[in-house]
């Protein structure tokens, strides 16, 4: 075996577990947000959405109490992109009051200190 070959074939098996970690960090991530969304009605938690390269701009009508629908969606979204290639990632909620339970408290009980915050320091710190 030639040395460019083996070369070769390092560099693909990296490339594959660089996008496997990939996927684990960003569904990680995406997972926690979503089940640590307070829940009422459930239309906050079903609300998550994943985009590519721009963030998405409209609502969704159907509420999510489990949560389970909406990591469906997201983890859909997720193994369907070659996280092996250079894009953004968007993870919005277009809710008016998101951003209120995020930073302002309006959720004091179930996410005193937002869920995207707690995630993103949870994923942070485990990096």
């Amino acid at each position: 075996m030639s040395f460019s070959l083996e070369i070769g074939n390092w560099a693909e098996k990296t490339a594959a577990n660089v996008a496997e970690r990939n996927e684990m960090v960003i569904l990680s991530l995406m997972r926690g947000i979503i089940m640590e969304t307070p829940v009422l009605e459930g239309r906050l938690r079903g609300n998550w959405t994943a985009s590519k390269n721009k963030p998405h701009r409209g609502t969704r009508k159907r509420p999510d109490k489990t949560g389970q629908p909406t990591v469906a969606r997201a983890q859909n979204f997720v193994e369907r992109q070659d996280l092996s290639k250079d894009f953004d990632i968007y993870f919005t909620n277009n809710l008016p009051y998101a951003h209120r339970i995020e930073y302002d408290g309006w959720s004091r009980e179930k996410a005193p200190t937002g869920m995207v915050r707690n995630n993103l320091t949870r994923i942070s710190s485990n990096l």
